[in-house]
């Protein structure tokens, strides 16, 4: 920013002195040369122009409706410890596009796909007015409530990634857990290829111990999600356990 009352003037003249010759240019039809710098200019906003065009996306037909309403998003994507620790309520969505969305799951914990059969099972429950018996009938560590959301979108090309969301809890007492795990599903050609597992976080406890998970996740503008997953436990106030991991998912392969 200028700070100099005179150089802001200055600039304006030379901007209107540039926009007055460039008006006598055009209205002449003058065959005089641009030069070489204005060219690049010229080159390099068509490029950039032809680079943002957009393909349209085919979605699976059970997504179709949802993925034409999603919001887009730029990257890179970041979805720190305090996305992540922060319940968020979208849109929710049915057991059709849940399923949809978990096409070609993959995930080397075994947590993870426990945890999206019990939300399809407690949406199933609610749907069919079972639920308040179930809950009725809950004991210590099981499920409570499960709930799947739709987030947003990013596009790239003729591919998209839909970004999704399931908040859980478990019957209150001993031991207990409640977190939010964040997945992405991989769009092309109307078909999921795969969907996985991103970002999460999750408390639990079974008196003295408590534990804290935060798995966070950046993705970067060359399509790669990079993960990275820290959990610790306590003893009272006493860090008695704590894991550490990277990875690295890479859209394009």
């Amino acid at each position: 920013m200028y700070t100099q009352y005179s150089s802001l003037l200055n600039n304006l003249s030379l901007a209107t002195i540039f926009i007055l010759g460039f008006t006598i240019f055009s209205c002449s039809n003058s065959t005089k040369e641009i030069n070489e710098q204005n060219q690049d200019s010229l080159e390099t906003a068509t490029n950039e122009k032809e680079e943002i065009i957009e393909v349209k996306i085919q979605y699976p037909e059970r997504l179709e409706q949802i993925g034409d309403t999603l919001q887009k998003i730029n990257l890179p994507l970041r979805l720190d410890s305090n996305f992540v620790s922060k319940p968020r309520r979208y849109r929710a969505i049915d057991n059709v596009t849940i399923s949809e969305l978990s096409i070609n799951f993959t995930s080397k914990n075994e947590h993870d796909n426990w945890l999206i059969s019990e939300v399809l099972k407690i949406n199933s429950l609610k749907q069919s007015k079972k639920y308040k018996n179930y809950v009725s009938k809950l004991d210590i560590g099981q499920m409570k409530d499960a709930s799947a959301y739709i987030l947003n979108q990013i596009t790239f090309k003729d591919t998209a990634v839909i970004l999704w969301a399931i908040n859980y809890s478990s019957y209150e007492a001993c031991p207990f857990y409640a977190g939010s795990e964040f997945y992405a599903s991989l769009i092309h050609q109307g078909k999921v290829l795969k969907s996985f597992k991103v970002a999460k976080y999750e408390g639990a406890g079974d008196a003295p111990v408590h534990c804290e998970t935060f798995e966070t996740a950046v993705l970067t503008p060359d399509h790669k999600f990079k993960l990275n997953r820290n959990s610790k436990c306590f003893e009272e106030e006493e860090l008695i356990d704590q894991a550490q991991s990277k990875e690295v998912i890479d859209l394009k392969k």
